[in-house]
């Protein structure tokens, strides 16, 4: 990696409900790919204010839709493959490093994207870790590998 290439931050959230089920979300630009809520932190932000404001401008989902928040003990990065950085604004954006939060969906609560203030996702669904690493979107299979061993070892029981 050259001095100017790096790694854009921010933080991202699994959002799960009480039957152990998490929400995948249906980008606008790529369909068919499915991911977790997740998005880059301003200049000064926490990883904790960039979660936060993240979270309400992709999904509509304030503080108060959420019951209980776990914090994933590291970063976590992913590399972009060669071809998706050729299509970035900035090919020196060499990947992504998150700071990882476990959101507990108050029951009742539902996802209403209309309410989201940005339009970055068409569609979302609850879903499972097991599915969520059977689909293709292979550079991010690490960080959705450890982000569900943790899920199993330390929340989900």
């Amino acid at each position: 990696m050259s001095q100017n290439q790096y790694f854009r931050v921010g933080a991202g959230s699994v959002i799960y409900n009480d039957q152990g089920e998490i929400l995948l979300f249906s980008r606008a630009d790529f369909p068919d790919l499915w991911q977790f809520q997740q998005g880059g932190m301003d200049p000064g932000e926490t990883s904790e204010e960039n979660l936060w404001r993240e979270l309400l401008e992709e999904t509509g989902l304030t503080p108060n839709d959420i019951e209980q928040v776990t914090k994933y003990p590291d970063w976590l990065l992913y590399e972009y493959t060669p071809n998706l950085r050729h299509t970035l604004k900035d090919p020196n954006c060499f990947g992504q490093a998150h700071q990882w939060y476990f959101l507990k969906l108050k029951p009742g609560v539902e996802v209403d994207l209309e309410k989201a203030v940005d339009k970055e996702f068409l569609e979302v669904k609850w879903s499972t870790f097991d599915h969520l690493l059977s689909l293709p979107d292979t550079f991010k299979h690490d960080v959705f590998r450890a982000l569900s061993d943790y899920f199993a070892k330390h929340i989900k029981n």
